[in-house]
């Protein structure tokens, strides 16, 4: 919904793609967003998180994984399925029983048993795991010649990769990432040298210490033709003509631990549970400390929701699912979709409630050619998608009222 509002922006000449940003609090909802963008025929940008994301970025890694260290079995494995060798399910679990009844690592079945392997697999396995054992043996002999970059580029080169990725759907930004990888392990090595497994450390530290955070590569003047997806934390002291803030029906999680402790003023919380009573017991300090905690918490996503909010110069989408019933009550760990759209439209619970919610968009004038165009959706009213009903609130400038249909 939020995905087929944005095209219908671009189409309307309202905005352009470029001009237009997707922020989310959580990074692991973005492929969802970015699938939606694109299959309404829009290039997304992923601007924090997407890079180790992509299939192509993986692939290679496992190549170089497994080149480092053949006994990396999930590597070769992950090596053997890509479009590198193409190797199917079947031919994959044929290779693992050879291996299991042999006693050996996979490379040594693949190594040693090529005969054996031959009268088991399908041709087109056969063919694959056959120029495998040749390139990746071959490879393995001379990679001390070769720079890590050198490395990927020779593996690309002789198993055409580079054609499949162009034969894919965005196939053009696909091999940008590529490129980028190359790029990447070039500059490891200018600085560190031209050791496989320390770039693998490296790019180990990078995706998990500092959270992922690599956006994607651009591709030519990608940046004025394509929607953004990055993180609200990415996206601060950033300002973009069109911001939508996605995921506003997430309910933030409040849960506490059993153990609470706060050491600059020497408390300490307890909840302990106990064999006559299923229920746990609060002792010391616990009760103090968990609504302290919630309280900061709860103002953390203000906060952050504040900086969302404020990143748009022009044009503010707020869009999120929410249970109808429980507006226009609002509790601690309340999703902020569920008091941002009564608060911008009063009428909104009363509507959501109602037996048969608008169809159209409902346009509140605030004057200061500023308005609030807000617009409900049920599963009926998602083409039977069955998703929740949600609500969607359109803050920007006065204009002629658009289309009913997100």
């Amino acid at each position: 919904l939020l995905a087929g509002r944005i095209a219908e922006l671009v189409r309307s000449g309202e905005a352009q793609a470029g001009e237009i940003v997707v922020l989310l609090r959580a990074l692991g909802d973005m492929p969802v967003y970015e699938s939606a963008l694109r299959q309404r025929g829009l290039q997304t940008l992923a601007g924090v998180g997407g890079f180790w994301s992509h299939q192509q970025v993986g692939d290679l890694l496992a190549w170089l994984r497994a080149l480092a260290n053949p006994l990396d079995e999930l590597a070769l494995y992950s090596t053997l399925a890509s479009p590198l060798v193409g190797v199917s399910s079947d031919g994959l679990a044929l290779i693992a029983r050879t291996a299991r009844e042999r006693s050996s690592g996979v490379w040594k079945a693949i190594e040693e048993c090529a005969g054996e392997l031959e009268a088991l697999l399908p041709v087109g396995d056969r063919e694959g795991v056959a120029a495998f054992r040749e390139l990746f043996g071959a490879e393995r002999a001379s990679a001390p010649l070769h720079s890590i970059a050198e490395l990927l580029r020779r593996a690309i080169a002789a198993t055409g990769y580079d054609t499949h990725v162009l034969s894919l759907d965005w196939g053009e930004r696909r091999l940008a990432n590529v490129h980028k990888l190359l790029g990447m392990a070039r500059a490891y090595e200018a600085k560190e040298g031209r050791e496989p497994r320390g770039f693998l450390d490296h790019v180990a530290h990078l995706e998990v210490a500092l959270a992922g955070r690599e956006a994607e590569a651009p591709v030519g003047d990608s940046q004025l033709d394509a929607v953004r997806l990055m993180s609200i934390h990415a996206a601060k002291g950033l300002e973009f003509p069109v911001v939508c803030v996605a995921d506003l029906g997430r309910e933030p999680n409040l849960r506490s631990a059993d153990l609470l402790v706060d050491p600059p003023r020497a408390r300490l919380g307890l909840r302990l549970r106990e064999l006559a009573s299923p229920e746990p017991r609060s002792a010391l300090d616990f009760e103090q400390l968990r609504e302290e905690g919630r309280a900061a918490q709860e103002a953390e996503e203000d906060r952050v929701l504040y900086v969302a909010c404020t990143r748009a110069e022009n044009r503010l989408l707020l869009s999120g699912a929410v249970a109808f019933e429980s507006w226009p009550a609002v509790r601690p760990g309340t999703a902020p979709i569920a008091w941002l759209a009564p608060a911008l439209v009063p009428d909104a619970p009363g509507l959501a409630a109602s037996e048969a919610p608008p169809k159209g968009a409902i346009n509140v004038e605030l004057g200061g050619d500023l308005s609030v165009r807000c617009l409900f959706h049920t599963p009926s009213s998602s083409e039977n998608l069955g998703r929740p009903r949600a609500a969607e609130v359109d803050s920007g400038p006065a204009a002629p009222p658009p289309s009913p249909a997100l």
